[in-house]
């Protein structure tokens, strides 16, 4: 049975054998970019929504590694579970609940030995890396985080790392079976060496809209074949492309198709999304062909340039690290008018990359 822990003062008391004290740790460890959000209101899907807080990494998915300088000593899972909770009493790298009050943390570990003075909070996938404990080192798993595996793989299968010092020491201890622990605080920020960008959509949002009257003077597109978008040597496959169709119905003036989509291409499910290296923005091109239906244009092959991203009114001029952008390439046919391609802003959001904690399961 898990001994159950208490928040002291360390110091030696009637009955306590208290060399151990000295010796091995209690380490609680704080996850900064944690999401405080009630449980289950996570999920991890293609697509990152900070609003719902699916740009996350789950607690429960994530290792810990302890490690006396760089050579890890110990991997486990960061979130306990109750087959693990029945090794005995005093075990070394006890999974600890946090105290009632008093200190800080998220997840708390009791009988870490003292040699322990760095831990890292992890996530890779079962064939990226074999730990070896005692040899394999966190440099050996943090060059998973920046390794170019991570570039064409889902969000939920991101590399990320983080690694933090054990602090000093402080006065209060947990108590466990009669022995007292020192308390020694980490604070780890889990979180990718890649950045993450993510289309939506790609729309024009007026198609189609001046040939749907009676005016001679205001003709415009009616369809625009997209055939490729690419920006610094990333491309979206062209077979994921399509058609976008007005509003106009030919012969029908004034007789509008009310289905908006026709006017929007998106992937088939979640999102066009790339795992880079932090660098700088580059150039999007969007090249389409145009097509109307009572009239001949004067061009035909036509282009969108993304020259910059903003965000709030500010230029978002690279892409860092632990950052997912996202954004939506919609236009309108005024962007492309004189039959040329002309240059655009569009605005991103982006969502930091958070973990969502989960409570440990303990016992009895």
């Amino acid at each position: 049975m898990l001994a159950v822990a208490g928040l002291v003062a360390c110091e030696k008391e009637a009955g306590f054998d208290a060399p151990i004290e000295s010796n091995n740790k209690t380490v609680a460890i704080t996850i900064e970019n944690a999401a405080r959000v009630t449980k289950g209101a996570a999920g991890n899907t293609t697509a990152a929504t900070g609003e719902t807080y699916q740009a996350v990494a789950d607690a429960a998915d994530l290792k810990i590694l302890f490690a006396a300088g760089e050579t890890i000593l110990k991997e486990m899972a960061l979130v306990g579970t109750e087959v693990e909770h029945k090794e005995g009493a005093n075990a070394e790298y006890q999974y600890g609940k946090k105290p009632a009050s008093g200190i800080n943390g998220d997840y708390f570990f009791h009988n870490v030995p003292a040699a322990v003075t760095k831990v890292a909070v992890v996530r890779y996938e079962t064939n990226d890396i074999t730990i070896t404990e005692g040899e394999t080192t966190l440099a050996e798993v943090l060059a998973l985080a920046t390794s170019t595996i991570n570039e064409q793989r889902e969000i939920d299968d991101i590399c990320l790392y983080g690694e933090g010092a054990l602090g000093a020491k402080g006065d209060d201890c947990v108590e466990i079976d009669g022995v007292q622990y020192y308390i020694y605080p980490a604070a780890v920020t889990v979180a990718p060496a890649m950045a993450r960008l993510e289309i939506s959509q790609i729309s024009c949002t007026d198609l189609g809209d001046d040939n749907d009257d009676d005016k001679l003077e205001t003709v415009g597109i009616d369809e625009l074949k997209l055939n490729s978008f690419e920006w610094g040597g990333y491309t979206i496959d062209p077979a994921q492309l399509g058609t976008l169709v007005g509003s106009y119905v030919s012969g029908q003036a004034n007789s509008t198709v009310e289905d908006e989509t026709k006017r929007v291409c998106k992937p088939a499910t979640g999102v066009w999304s790339w795992n880079i290296v932090p660098q700088a923005f580059a150039k999007m091109i969007l090249s389409m062909e145009a097509k109307a239906y009572d009239y001949q244009l004067p061009a035909t092959d036509l282009a969108i340039n993304v020259t910059g991203l903003t965000q709030e009114g500010a230029d978002v001029t690279s892409y860092e690290a632990g950052k997912i952008y996202q954004l939506a390439v919609n236009f309108t046919e005024d962007d492309i008018a004189g039959q040329e391609g002309v240059c655009v802003d569009v605005t991103v959001t982006i969502q930091d990359w958070v973990v969502v904690p989960v409570e440990p399961v303990f016992g009895e």
